[in-house]
């Protein structure tokens, strides 16, 4: 019987200069079976992306240093990639997302919303409407160069396990690459707290502890 994947999510609301950022993070350990990522959390951007405002979705993601994204949903069944970080941005529809494993979280994701899932998480749509369409691609910039990401369906192997571990972390935010529109910049989300999880707020980021 798998055990709860969900360690703790938090929501984020970013200030900056001239705009709001509203981010979810999640914290995921593992299952049993799938490793998740308990030192990494996954991200989900709200409503990020509107293409009359940011033009043609692949453009963005490739200008941001991440590769030419294929166009399609999530696979319907558990998996997980050991090698490399996966931005999905959603441009059409919306769709019922479950992270973690069987045990995990159901997330929607909705045209605009952005998912950013670090090396293990386990992932698997569920159901969707509108004609759901995601836009996905993998780091390539300097510094995270993880193009070729694999696709695990099961218990990591040793090579699988070290590759969660050893995975380069990104520098450059998928939606607004290396200078994010607010304080701290894009590491600022992958960082943990010297007290565990939570982000530690600031005149610039309200945080709010969901579990």
């Amino acid at each position: 019987m798998p055990v709860q994947a969900l360690l703790s999510s938090e929501s984020l609301v970013l200030h900056g200069a001239n705009e709001i950022t509203r981010i979810e993070r999640f914290f995921l350990d593992s299952d049993g079976t799938f490793p998740n990522n308990r030192n990494q959390p996954l991200l989900l951007y709200q409503g990020v992306y509107e293409e009359a405002r940011d033009g043609d979705g692949s453009a963005l993601l490739m200008r941001n240093g991440w590769s030419q994204p294929w166009a399609w949903g999530v696979f319907t069944y558990h998996h997980y990639h050991s090698n490399a970080w996966e931005a999905l941005l959603c441009v059409r529809g919306e769709a019922d997302v479950q992270f973690g494993g069987p045990s995990g979280p159901f997330l929607r994701a909705a045209v605009g919303d952005l998912v950013l899932i670090p090396p293990g998480v386990a992932h698997k749509q569920g159901a969707s409407s509108g004609g759901f369409l995601l836009l996905g691609s993998y780091p390539v910039h300097a510094g995270c160069p993880t193009p070729h990401a694999d696709t695990v369906c099961k218990a990591p192997t040793l090579q699988q396990a070290e590759n969660i571990k050893s995975c380069p972390v990104p520098l450059h935010c998928p939606r607004w690459g290396a200078k994010p529109p607010w304080e701290g910049g894009f590491n600022r989300l992958l960082r943990k707290s010297s007290n565990g999880a939570t982000l530690e707020p600031d005149a610039t980021c309200v945080v709010t502890r969901e579990s």
